[in-house]
């Protein structure tokens, strides 16, 4: 279901690197399973990709002062940069197409004459206008390009629908 044009609920994946049991072939695995959710024009909002973090006294740590537990940084680092270029992309084209419109996109800051701001959402995605606006107010935003994880919009004007 989609409200104003966006999809009103969606569900996000987190992916870790770094447990028990993962080898080389998880991120080819992990790689195919996302395909498959956009080849089946399944809608995602956000793909967090993390790595693994080793606190002392728990479970993992303790693993770990027994059993040697590598870490694949090369095909982590190849399978996240599928993800952003192959998955991402194209599913945030899928979720805000162009000419979407933003509603209340409040600025939080600018970087030269680039203004970046979210909408007060959930997991609200970042929004870049190439104009400097005033930090802290809400703005009425159309989607124009895709970045990897985030959007390039413009102002739409009082007289603008």
């Amino acid at each position: 279901v989609r409200k104003e044009g966006i999809p009103a609920l969606l569900p996000g994946i987190n992916l870790i690197a770094g447990l028990i049991g993962e080898t080389k072939s998880t991120f080819v695995r992990n790689l195919e399973a996302l395909k498959k959710i956009t080849e089946e024009g399944w809608l995602l909002r956000r793909i967090n990709l993390r790595q693994v973090m080793i606190f002392p006294e728990t479970p993992l740590w303790a693993y770990r002062q027994s059993h040697y537990l590598p870490f694949h940084h090369r095909e982590f680092q190849r399978f996240k940069e599928k993800v952003r270029t192959e998955i991402d992309r194209p599913m945030l084209q899928r979720v805000f197409p162009t000419g979407t419109i933003i509603r209340d996109v409040i600025t939080e800051y600018l970087d030269g004459n680039n203004t970046f701001g979210r909408p007060l959402w959930t997991y609200g995605i970042l929004v870049g206008i190439r104009e400097p606006l005033p930090i802290g107010e809400k703005w009425d935003v159309t989607v124009t390009e895709h970045g990897f994880r985030s959007l390039t919009g413009r102002i739409i004007q009082a007289e603008e629908p």
